[in-house]
């Protein structure tokens, strides 16, 4: 049986990716002290804030970690978020109606069911990690990113199963920004992943100022 719900459009982010290095000019030849080349091993992850669908802003926490914990980390957790951190459109093919100007869209629960368990999957993986020190805030805050996901799912398909229209207009105009919001959050953190574990040390510098 399927029951009308409310159609929300997904608000990408898009976060700006690192410059191209400028060439060093010193010699090439002199060798790395080993203090250097830790140096040169290591980078910044985060120090910029995510604002979703749902308004809901989050700080991703700045933190400095060895370039090797981050490759690792993210060939870890890219799966994860690429299989559950999806738009919601993947499992739900709506039937649209409009009238009097409102656009109103009709879905069945099993949908949202199949979404909230591919969710509730790739949470309970993220929690099976053991991310080093350094990246345990960023780890976090992508599990509570899951956690305020799974709920949001969990207060929609509480709604449809109450059978009132006015309790479910209600639920899904509160939660599907928030579910949406995962989906921003979850993909926003891999993209600086990815980035960091890619920049190279002059780019590392210059972002240092």
């Amino acid at each position: 049986m399927k029951r009308a719900g409310i159609l929300v459009a997904t608000i990408l982010l898009a976060l700006a990716l690192a410059g191209c290095g400028a060439s060093s000019e010193e010699q090439g030849s002199e060798e790395q002290t080993p203090a250097q080349e830790a140096e040169d091993n290591e980078v910044t992850i985060g120090g910029f804030s995510i604002e979703g669908p749902s308004g809901r802003e989050i700080s991703v926490p700045e933190t400095t970690a060895e370039r090797e914990d981050v490759e690792e980390y993210v060939y870890s957790v890219r799966p994860i978020i690429e299989e559950s951190a999806v738009d919601l459109s993947r499992f739900v093919d709506p039937s649209a109606d409009l009238q009097n100007e409102t656009l109103t869209v009709s879905f069945g629960v099993e949908a949202l069911e199949e979404a909230r368990a591919t969710v509730e999957a790739g949470l309970e993986d993220l929690q099976q990690l053991d991310p080093p020190e350094s990246l345990e805030p960023v780890h976090e805050l992508l599990v509570a990113a899951y956690v305020q996901g799974l709920s949001a799912y969990d207060n929609v398909i509480d709604a449809f199963e109450s059978g009132d229209l006015d309790v479910l207009r209600d639920a899904v105009q509160e939660n599907l920004p928030e579910i949406e919001q995962l989906t921003v959050e979850a993909r926003s953190i891999l993209q600086e992943l990815e980035r960091a574990q890619t920049v190279n040390s002059d780019d590392q510098a210059e972002s240092r100022g």
